[in-house]
């Protein structure tokens, strides 16, 4: 999907997911896998630490949503991951400041969520991709906004 089918929907994003793709594309440490999907290279899933592309990537993925006119957003954040609640906090905060619906949860169980939600999931995360209907890969059309705009 792209960011012209989110209009008015509810988007459940996988977010550490979306934040490491979105903080490697700043970093130029990605790659399109064969699946479409971008990818980062760097394998921090579970040692995630907030750094210095960290907010730049957070106000890349809330204005992505702002300008896609999303009905609704929910960031899942894993739990046992460093961090996490401030992240949820940041979250919140940027989207309540650019008027998006939703919120930031923290969850033991993020795939089973993401997979249970009723509207268009938010990740690059093959066995999440393979057992969901509708997805959009967020890093990648941030990637593709990016490149029109340079020309």
């Amino acid at each position: 999907m792209n960011r012209n089918s989110l209009r008015g929907s509810s988007v459940f994003i996988d977010g550490y997911n979306v934040l490491i793709g979105t903080e490697s594309l700043l970093t130029d440490q990605f790659f399109l896998a064969q699946d479409g999907f971008l990818r980062d290279t760097r394998g921090v899933s579970g040692s995630y630490r907030m750094g210095d592309s960290t907010l730049r990537a957070l106000d890349l993925i809330i204005d992505f949503l702002a300008d896609s006119g999303v009905g609704r957003a929910i960031f899942y954040f894993d739990r046992n991951v460093s961090h996490s609640g401030r992240l949820r906090g940041l979250v919140e905060e940027l989207m309540k400041s650019r008027g998006i619906e939703g919120c930031a949860v923290l969850s033991d169980c993020v795939d089973r969520r993401l997979r249970e939600s009723d509207g268009i999931v938010a990740t690059a995360d093959g066995a999440v991709v393979d057992s969901v209907e509708r997805v959009v890969d967020i890093p990648q059309e941030i990637m593709k906004e990016r490149k029109r705009i340079k020309g």
